[in-house]
């Protein structure tokens, strides 16, 4: 899979937490808008939009929000985290 065809995966939702098998880690009370990538069955990357129940300082930082094992990123460029996200999945070998 090259980036373009795992970008072509991009899709909106509501509720990130909603479509990934930890979504523990997502607040009941505040969904969390965002992409995901379902890369395989029962398999999805995503990265999140911010949210207006972060703090001011986090929305500051961008946009969109990465995160990686124990690295994170915020930006307003949604093409380069999904170029991180891209690289993650190729150097794990998720794509079947």
């Amino acid at each position: 899979m090259d980036i373009i065809e795992f970008r072509a995966l991009r899709r909106h939702v509501d509720d990130v937490g909603a479509h990934i098998s930890n979504g523990a880690y997502f607040d009941e009370k505040h969904k969390t808008a965002g992409y995901i990538y379902q890369i395989a069955e029962g398999d999805v990357l995503y990265i999140e939009e911010a949210s207006p129940h972060w703090s001011e300082s986090a929305r500051l930082k961008g946009k969109y929000y990465l995160l990686i094992h124990r690295e994170e990123w915020f930006s307003d460029d949604l093409e380069a985290l999904e170029r991180r996200l891209y690289e993650y999945a190729m150097d794990e070998e998720l794509f079947n």
